[in-house]
């Protein structure tokens, strides 16, 4: 396996180092260690999966640290300026230039932060405000009370929620198969 080769050729190479130095690696392996690593970030499936993986592979602060930038590029994008997220994250404004630059350059922060952006309006759209909830006619408290009037809806929904759920895997397993294919086709 491409893990192997690269770790025999580490330890040719090593000699004493506490770090690891990138130059050790040719860039082939370079690209091959980082498919590797990027694939099996791709491959996890739920929250939890994630949350343990990176629990395991970095500290506390270094995934804090990777969350701060995530935050500065919303930040960034929804147009606050460096003065403002400064003064807000006490943060340096290397760092938010940094950000930037990745966010101008790249395409990786952009779609993080819409993904999520997503994520958070179906969130809300989920949430029932409290006016909604004790208001004795409105829709929430008929269903609450009538819950078996409601049940097909409730069963299409559900349908429609493990349908999406199950083409969202397979659209995952699709792309990460096919660019192991093309990672695989070009050694």
């Amino acid at each position: 396996m491409i893990l192997w080769s690269i770790i025999r050729e580490l330890k040719k190479n090593r000699e004493n180092m506490p770090r690891f130095n990138l130059n050790q690696l040719s860039p082939k392996n370079q690209k091959e260690l980082l498919d590797e690593f990027y694939l099996a970030v791709a491959s996890l499936e739920t929250i939890k999966e994630v949350k343990i993986f990176f629990k395991e592979l970095l500290s506390v602060s270094e995934v804090v640290m990777l969350a701060r930038r995530l935050l500065v590029a919303q930040m960034l994008i929804s147009g606050l300026t460096f003065e403002e997220i400064s003064e807000r994250m006490g943060m340096g404004m290397d760092t938010i230039a940094h950000v930037q630059r990745w966010i101008v350059s790249g395409e990786g922060y952009k779609t993080a932060v819409k993904r999520l952006e997503g994520q958070k309006d179906r969130k809300e759209r989920k949430k029932i405000s409290p006016e909604e909830k004790y208001d004795p006619f409105g829709w929430y408290s008929i269903k609450k009370k009538y819950p078996a009037h409601f049940w097909p809806e409730k069963a299409v929904k559900e349908v429609s929620e493990i349908l999406e759920r199950y083409a969202k895997k397979q659209k995952k397993k699709k792309s990460i198969r096919n660019y192991y294919q093309r990672v695989k086709a070009k050694r």
